[in-house]
């Protein structure tokens, strides 16, 4: 059953993945109004439904380009765009959810534009905000309009981008020392600590309050033990484990590849691996314990997947004896994934704390 349509807000079905079809098949509904050139390249900015490349190649598009941050399926995510297939006459982009997001992207995209010409596409939903995008974008570009709005749906397109992206158009433009969030609960870390820190990273870069309940309710870790942190982030969990305990090997698992460049910066000596769940994960590793503040959310859709993926197969990566410990909102049906799980190698779970906003939960092999 689909959710009702209020006050223009997208038809939503029931998941991440039929929100981004909607909204895919809104940005190929408008794009006979871009007037592009089918013999000159083009390039699509994190569009997980596959559907723009697939129509534009079957449109006879000689060279559609793809990029992502992230993770996906059996493609890995890659920090920056691919600066050697510019200059792009156009750049689709699946609007971020973040502001902060959508302008790193638009002033590093800017520089790969055709001069003059080329075109940043931005799509996306009316209640994702796509409606104020064509303001914040005229920070960047000279002229910005609305190409099409439709299925409650918007697609924008910005041309001519000004003289004053020039100074933000590489990743490390972008990169903010923070102070340190952990400098309240490591008395021995010194106060002007730094943090790395990119736009669209968890939590702003600081501790939040899921992360900081997990942090007082570990496993029992002992020195030569091993610790992945699944869904990494910024690191802070690994960054907690490596400055609290002594010889702790430290393992870091993200699916965002700019995420895990400021986590790299931040647990110096952790092993990690950029991965959507466990795809990109060695078959071999074993650690004795996963900790995580797994997402719940695609978007503005809320999305269970990577925690039934983390419950359903961390016991294929835990050594005998070894546990799991995770914190999701109250609300989140944990108990249920878990009973659910065809994995047989869960002896012990526990809920080890419930503050009404947030579970802790512990299980072991």
């Amino acid at each position: 059953m689909k959710s009702q349509n209020t006050k223009g807000r997208l038809a939503v079905k029931h998941t991440a993945q039929d929100r981004e079809e909607q909204v895919s098949q809104a940005m190929i509904l408008a794009i006979p109004s871009l007037h592009l050139d089918p013999s000159l390249p083009v390039l699509i900015v994190d569009d997980t439904s596959h559907n723009l490349k697939k129509h534009l190649v079957a449109q006879g598009f000689k060279e559609v380009h793809t990029w992502s941050r992230y993770c996906d399926g059996l493609s890995k995510g890659t920090p920056s765009p691919p600066h050697e297939a510019a200059p792009f006459q156009a750049i689709f982009m699946r609007l971020p959810r973040a502001k902060q997001v959508l302008l790193m992207q638009a002033h590093i995209l800017a520089a790969l534009l055709t001069p003059e010409q080329g075109k940043l596409v931005v799509y996306g939903a009316n209640d994702e905000g796509i409606k104020s995008t064509a303001k914040k974008l005229s920070d960047i570009f000279a002229h910005t309009s609305t190409v099409d709005s439709r299925r409650h749906c918007r697609v924008i397109q910005a041309r001519k981008a000004l003289p004053t992206i020039a100074h933000k158009t590489e990743l490390q433009h972008w990169l903010e020392e923070q102070p340190h969030p952990l400098t309240d609960l490591i008395t021995s870390l010194p106060k002007d600590s730094t943090w790395h820190h990119y736009p669209g990273l968890f939590a702003k870069g600081k501790l939040d309050d899921a992360t900081a309940l997990l942090l007082t309710h570990l496993p029992s870790i002992n020195p030569g033990d091993s610790v992945l942190d699944f869904a990494a982030g910024g690191g802070i969990i690994s960054a907690f484990i490596s400055l609290a305990y002594q010889g702790i090997t430290t393992h870091m698992l993200e699916v965002d590849s700019i995420a895990l460049l400021a986590a790299k910066h931040n647990v110096p000596g952790a092993t990690t691996y950029l991965s959507d769940s466990w795809n990109h994960v060695p078959k071999g590793l074993k650690v004795d314990h996963i900790l995580s503040n797994p997402p719940i959310h695609k978007g503005k859709s809320e999305d269970f997947s990577v925690l039934h993926e983390l419950v359903h197969r961390a016991p294929d990566y835990l050594n005998p004896g070894g546990s799991l410990t995770l914190v999701v909102q109250s609300q989140v049906p944990t108990q249920d994934i878990f009973d659910q799980s065809q994995h047989q190698s869960w002896k012990d779970i526990k809920l080890l704390a419930d503050d009404r906003r947030f579970k802790i939960w512990h299980a072991t092999t």
